[in-house]
């Protein structure tokens, strides 16, 4: 399970930038999740909360919020970008092979504390 793994590196990182700004308590953490990333968002809220009662201050019973970033695909032959779905990477106008453009990300868009 490596939802328990990225969740320890959220808390780790978010930490320290908490305590370096002078932080006593982070209460919401908020990811932008891609739904092509591989991560299944309730293994992740579990871990980060497991792991969280027991990283200590400031990271103590922080709560994470879980953003969902659809995938998106822009075609290399006509340019359209479309919202990946059953047909994959091809574009749905032409049928031109496509890249995925979002949601694959798995950022830390921001947290909140005292």
């Amino acid at each position: 399970m490596h939802e328990l793994s990225l969740a320890q590196a959220i808390i780790d990182q978010v930490g320290e930038h908490a305590r370096a700004q002078g932080f006593r308590r982070v209460k919401r953490v908020t990811l932008r999740v891609g739904e092509w990333s591989a991560v299944l968002h309730d293994s992740l809220i579990f871990g980060f909360e497991l792991l969280s009662q027991a990283a200590g201050e400031p990271m103590a019973g922080a709560e994470l919020e879980i953003r969902s970033v659809p995938a998106e695909g822009a075609c290399s032959a006509c340019g359209r970008r479309f919202r990946v779905g059953e047909s994959g990477l091809i574009c749905p106008d032409c049928g031109g092979a496509a890249k995925l453009v979002a949601g694959d990300e798995l950022d830390i868009e921001s947290y909140e504390g005292e």
